[in-house]
């Protein structure tokens, strides 16, 4: 039995390793794409939006016109941020705000064509860096690694995990 709680101490232990080296390894990630940001109001050079702007932008562009308070609960942030947010891009031509059709004291974010070659844009940027980064890779390994993050963006959502909080 003692043996048994050791097994099971050990695979924790393993599966707690694993869960840190990953934590680690997306952190380090997620600042090195951070770095490669390309600035949605001229798709070029470094970029003047916050990382909320940036999510923001993508999400009402992935998941069509948004009110302010879901947009919130998407980016686990406060109405106020979320307005601030959609208030810049707003500003710089990104999205824009339309009466919600199904009620009429409802406003939603809609992307501008400017928003949506934004975005487009910096997907381009994104998949340049990314081909360039897992060239090193096999086509197999590279693969592979893409199936892993899918699969571990899948199990976190089904689990329902919270995201973390983004500051604007």
């Amino acid at each position: 039995m003692a043996k048994t709680r050791k097994d099971t101490s050990t695979a924790g232990s393993i599966a707690q390793s694993a869960a840190e080296q990953l934590a680690a390894a997306l952190e380090e990630l997620v600042v090195l794409l951070i770095r490669q940001r390309v600035d949605a109001t001229d798709s070029g050079g470094p970029s003047s939006l916050t990382a909320t702007q940036q999510l923001a932008l993508t999400l009402i562009e992935d998941e069509g016109p948004l009110r302010l308070h879901p947009l919130a609960e998407r980016l686990n942030t406060s109405d106020a941020t979320a307005t601030r947010a959609v208030d810049t891009l707003e500003q710089a031509g990104l999205v824009r705000r339309l009466r919600d059709p199904d009620d009429g004291r409802g406003v939603l974010v809609s992307t501008t064509q400017r928003g949506r070659d934004a975005v487009a844009a910096r997907r381009r940027h994104l998949i340049g860096t990314l081909e360039e980064g897992v060239s090193g890779l096999t086509a197999h390994d590279a693969v592979r690694l893409a199936q892993l993050l899918g699969e571990l963006n899948r199990l976190l959502d089904d689990h329902g995990l919270p995201l973390l909080a983004i500051d604007a």
